[in-house]
């Protein structure tokens, strides 16, 4: 017998728990398993919409949220492959693993986002109109998406 793969058994997750609470940030909000699946959906739409394919990498730069399991999980179940960098690191260096990394787009939390700090890595500030809007996170191409 086969082992479920990782997307059927997310996508179970989120239907037997459809009404439950999933993720919920220390002192914020909380969302449920349907909350988790809308964003996403939204997040694919994106990643289809700005051209990206099975195999992209993605980074992803911030604090431990409800925002950055999301961003992490689209990744996943998109086919993506997950570059967690920590949000701890100088703008330099996240500058450095993204463009080493190859990754397409960038997610980056709330303490990263600071335009000063974003704009220090060297990626661009200005978002384009398909970029993700997910509260408090932002995202951005980087040199790799760039022909």
């Amino acid at each position: 017998m086969e082992s479920p793969s990782f997307n059927a058994l997310i996508q179970k997750s989120i239907v037997d728990h459809w009404d439950m609470d999933a993720l919920t940030d220390y002192k914020g909000a909380t969302l449920q398993y349907h909350d988790v699946a809308r964003k996403i959906e939204k997040l694919h739409i994106m990643f289809e919409n700005s051209g990206g394919v099975k195999g992209d990498k993605i980074a992803l730069c911030g604090r431990n949220s409800a925002n950055w399991a999301v961003a992490f999980l689209a990744t996943l179940t998109y086919g993506a492959i997950a570059v967690p960098i920590l949000h701890e690191f100088m703008p330099d260096q996240i500058h450095n693993i993204v463009n080493h990394s190859d990754a397409k787009l960038l997610f980056v939390g709330d303490v990263v986002a600071s335009r000063n700090r974003l704009r220090a890595t060297g990626l661009s500030t200005d978002l384009p109109a398909w970029a993700a809007r997910i509260p408090r996170w932002c995202c951005c191409p980087t040199e790799a998406a760039t022909p």
